[in-house]
């Protein structure tokens, strides 16, 4: 009876989820996300305890990254390589390390993704260890309403100048993740909160995390972390050896004349 009913709620998390996706890809914004169709009172569960949802993406991305750890395949690397001005060259998406870097990393991330800030400690590794990289962030916020919003603010942060600083102070909370607090750390980072609320709402926000989507779309990333480098793409939390050895053959390929973009 236990297995049936842990089954069960996996079932109600997974299309709760879909749900989610459905609602932030067509629609962002900071307001309440629902799952039609869900009964009211499972419903209500899953929203009371979003944990569910995020451990449950969590051990699926595991097992994928455990089947196919960031092996070559001819369809990504197409379309990566159809996609690689949005990737490296998007304007509107912010970056760490050298802007001249010859190989890039590009992240999809979610501020309430657990996985994501336990792959902080490699990704600064990573840069620290090679001054020619270059981070590319994309935000890509799955996992509910509080991550718009936290992706809407940080985006909006932009026009302060506090990005990195924000990104940086969200990424290293491990606590509750309510709107107030989100905007309890813009504080803390020097951002003027007034202004954010209102930069946040924009038209120009919501194309951003539209094209976020449409392009991890695009890529089949359907959850968080996810890394491209060079032709490749990690699902997962990846260890500094491993990124270090993608970036390696990255520049092999493109000494050999097959660069990758």
């Amino acid at each position: 009876m236990q297995r049936q009913v842990i089954a069960f709620l996996g079932l109600l998390t997974v299309v709760a989820l879909v749900s989610i996706y459905a609602a932030i890809r067509f629609v962002p914004s900071p307001g309440p996300v629902t799952a039609p169709g869900l009964d009211g009172a499972v419903q209500g569960f899953i929203m009371r305890h979003p944990e569910v949802v995020i451990e449950s993406v969590a051990r699926l991305q595991a097992k994928q990254q455990q089947a196919q750890p960031g092996a070559p395949d001819q369809a990504v690397r197409a379309a990566i390589m159809a996609h690689h001005v949005e990737l490296l060259n998007d304007p509107t998406s912010q970056s760490v390390g050298n802007p001249n870097g010859d190989v890039t990393v590009v992240l999809f991330f979610d501020y309430r993704c657990p996985y994501c800030k336990q792959g902080i400690t490699e990704e600064k590794a990573l840069l620290s260890s090679d001054p020619n990289l270059k981070i590319v962030y994309k935000e890509f916020p799955i996992l509910g309403p509080q991550s718009i919003t936290a992706s809407r603010a940080a985006l909006a942060s932009v026009r302060q100048g506090k990005y990195l600083a924000f990104h940086d102070a969200m990424m290293a909370s491990h606590g509750a993740f309510a709107d107030e607090d989100i905007f309890s750390m813009a504080q803390d980072a020097g951002i003027d909160v007034n202004r954010l609320l209102t930069d946040m709402n924009g038209d120009d926000i919501t194309a951003i995390l539209r094209a976020n989507f449409a392009l991890a779309q695009s890529l089949g990333i359907n959850g968080t972390p996810a890394y491209v480098v060079g032709g490749r793409l990690l699902g997962g939390v990846t260890s500094a050896t491993d990124f270090k050895q993608l970036v390696a053959e990255a520049r092999m390929e493109q000494a050999a004349g097959t660069a990758r973009p």
